[in-house]
């Protein structure tokens, strides 16, 4: 009996050692990698995508670094198309332990997650499916009748991103002759992005976060040096609330909503519905005229605004849009709509502005600072006191019926 008393004791003891030479196994880097590129090549085969990475670290008990991730797309849609969609320096994500191991919910929190050196090529192609991610992982949209669990959540309570960058290409949409301050929405490029941002959260299929800091510089050179918002996205809609942002000159308060289909965002300009409601506002016409070609970047013309803006990009609609140009007597109330955006050429105005007020120096000052082709010489009109009227406008900017 103690011979068998001691065999069972030698048996666990080495049970225990084998399991603990394991564990100690799984903790290095160099195992955990071979694991994870052992289990990315059996997903590899579902896929038209190249997944690779430098390294993978577990450590006790609550976080996971991976370092080197790139996704390469096999068979971009064209010659032309960016054949990486991501590539990640390094990504950090500490766990909530207790989380995973309740038994009393099926929430998914995580404390923290880390982004550093990471870009993203997102392509809008032709096709059954629309875009390079879809089509890399064959993201179809089932119908489910799975009802939808009141704890279906995952929680993120902070996000830290440094150094990312992104660029969006639109091959569904012609290439344009842009000027070489104006953002062109065919081939988009974005970096420099620093994130601060907090309680991201996904929920019966919406998308929640406070962003408390956010930081870019587009391809053209605007850079936003501070902007801060609520948002909340899904079903069709993207809801941006509280926003503030501040380029160095621009600075404004507005809420900000995007409503359009999965199908809608691969025709932005022309399907996607925008409504920015402008609480308080300073717009330089250098920053507008990134969106807005035939405005001449004009430094040092600002405009304190507030109103109401909707539409589509191609046909926008502006309503009670009150405008007083800083350090000048131009003010005025506009009403009407712009059709034809981002299209220079196509590009056509029809506006009531009830009131306007202004001196005629000031006021052809402005004019020739937006549209310096219009050439308007306040000498050769009569008056120098302050006029009010009201008046409409029709046409494009090189071409205008008053």
């Amino acid at each position: 009996m103690g011979r068998l008393t001691n065999i069972l004791h030698y048996t666990v003891f080495a049970l225990i050692l084998l399991a603990m030479a394991v564990f100690a196994a799984l903790q290095t880097p160099r195992v955990q990698t071979a694991i994870t590129a052992r289990v990315i090549s059996t997903l590899e085969d579902s896929f038209d995508a190249d997944i690779e990475l430098e390294s993978v670290h577990f450590k006790p008990v609550n976080t996971l670094l991976v370092k080197g991730l790139s996704i390469v797309d096999l068979k971009p849609c064209t010659d032309g198309a960016r054949d990486t969609l991501l590539y990640a320096g390094s990504i950090g994500i500490r766990f909530s332990i207790s989380s995973l191991l309740s038994p009393l919910h099926d929430d998914v929190i995580i404390k923290e997650v880390k982004l550093k050196d990471t870009q993203f090529n997102f392509v809008i192609e032709g096709g059954e499916w629309g875009n390079n991610l879809k089509r890399m992982f064959k993201l179809i949209k089932k119908e489910d009748k799975t009802p939808m669990r009141e704890a279906d959540v995952l929680t993120i309570h902070n996000i830290i991103a440094e150094n990312l960058s992104f660029s969006m290409q639109n091959f569904n949409v012609g290439k344009k002759s842009l000027p070489a301050n104006a953002i062109d929405w065919a081939d988009m490029g974005v970096d420099r992005i620093n994130l601060r941002a907090r309680e991201f959260t996904i929920s019966h299929g919406l998308f929640s976060a406070m962003v408390d800091h956010l930081e870019f510089k587009e391809r053209t050179g605007w850079t936003v040096k501070e902007l801060k918002c609520s948002t909340v996205t899904g079903k069709g809609r993207a809801l941006i609330s509280g926003v503030e942002l501040y380029d160095g000159v621009t600075d404004a308060k507005f809420d900000f909503s995007m409503t359009g289909s999965s199908e809608d965002f691969t025709d932005f300009v022309n399907k996607v519905v925008l409504d920015a409601r402008i609480r308080k506002g300073k717009f330089s016409l250098e920053m507008l005229s990134r969106f807005i070609p035939p405005l001449a970047p004009t430094p040092g013309v600002c405009l304190d605004a507030n109103g109401h803006v909707y539409g589509p990009v191609r046909d926008l609609t502006a309503k009670d849009f009150v405008m007083k140009v800083e350090r000048s007597s131009v003010a005025m109330t506009l009403n009407g709509k712009v059709t034809g955006l981002p299209d220079v050429n196509a590009m056509n105005i029809e506006a009531k502005l009830d009131p306007i007020r202004f001196k005629l120096t000031d006021l052809c000052a402005l004019v020739n600072a937006i549209a310096p082709r219009a050439r308007m010489d306040a000498g050769k009109l009569a008056g120098t006191g302050l006029f009010t009227a009201v008046a409409s406008a029709k046409g494009t900017l090189r071409k205008t019926d008053p």
